[in-house]
């Protein structure tokens, strides 16, 4: 199972890489809504995002870094993409340095914007460090080129990916409209071996789609009708999981105000072996 995304790069500039995503009809990275519709994971759209960007800037600073993710001031899904959609992406530079990027991001569907990442922070490290910087750079030729990447490189069967496989135990919170989920992902989980290879690290996406489950089970819990993303705001990392560590995700209804009643709050805090790994305000709409 691939990781990487970014099907097409077609502008590299100074301020702006723009490339697509084109999703396989039977793309692992999708999920049944309850009128029975198939939708594109959407933290898979937003990883395309920031997966564009760090195309572009690892070209131009000659594959000697790539951007990490750091924080993101907000994270808006407005629709989904469909599984066979083509997906073009805009990734905006706002203020970059030797140490640091910030850049916002738009994915749309057919001129209609489905998400929208707002003042996006990374850091950069060595790329030799993460991986081999001639892969890397093979495979930007490979993006760049009228072909872009083959349509069948990311299909991987028909069967959607579970991640509540990833959920190893449920526990009660200690007050009404609480609870902590335990988690592990195995080494052998096929995103590794692009996230990255020489030094494994869990995508965020991954560990969001983790919170989505761990929520889901929490509204149902609660008696709420299924609901889904609608935004996230200030999501920080502060360190790594890395393959077959533990971590717990520790939900609260209603953790954060917001001024639309439509609209549910989580409040969510990740953390590995007592310290904090991620904290973000989550919103949830009508699925």
């Amino acid at each position: 199972m691939r990781f990487l995304f970014v099907d097409k790069v077609d502008e590299v500039s100074a301020a702006q890489v723009r490339g697509r995503i084109r999703f396989h009809a039977e793309t692992p990275f999708r999920r049944q809504a309850p009128d029975g519709s198939w939708r594109v994971l959407s933290g898979v759209v937003g990883e395309g995002m920031g997966q564009l960007v760090s195309w572009g800037l690892m070209s131009r600073q000659d594959f000697r870094f790539r951007p990490i993710y750091l924080f993101s001031e907000r994270l808006d899904t407005l629709a989904f993409a469909a599984p066979g959609d083509e997906v073009e992406l805009v990734g905006t530079i706002e203020r970059l340095t030797d140490e640091s990027v910030v850049f916002s991001a738009t994915a749309s569907v057919g001129g209609r914007e489905i998400q929208r990442l707002t003042r996006c922070t990374n850091y950069f490290m060595p790329l030799e460090q993460l991986e081999d910087p001639a892969v890397t750079r093979d495979e930007l030729a490979r993006l760049v080129s009228p072909e872009g990447r083959p349509l069948n490189d990311r299909a991987a069967g028909g069967t959607p990916y579970d991640f509540d496989q990833h959920i190893s135990a449920i526990q009660p919170g200690a007050k009404a409209g609480t609870m902590t989920a335990l988690a592990r992902i195995a080494p052998g989980a096929g995103f590794y071996a692009d996230h990255f290879p020489r030094e494994p690290i869990t995508p965020i996406v991954v560990i969001n789609e983790v919170i989505d489950r761990a929520a889901a089970r929490l509204f149902a819990q609660a008696g709420l009708p299924p609901l889904v993303a609608a935004h996230v705001e200030g999501i920080k990392i502060k360190s790594f999981i890395r393959p077959g560590e533990e971590f717990q995700v520790e939900l609260e209804l209603g953790g954060s105000p917001d001024t639309s009643a439509s609209l549910q709050a989580l409040r969510v805090r990740v953390s590995k072996e007592g310290k904090e790994i991620l904290r973000g305000r989550y919103h949830f709409r009508p699925a």
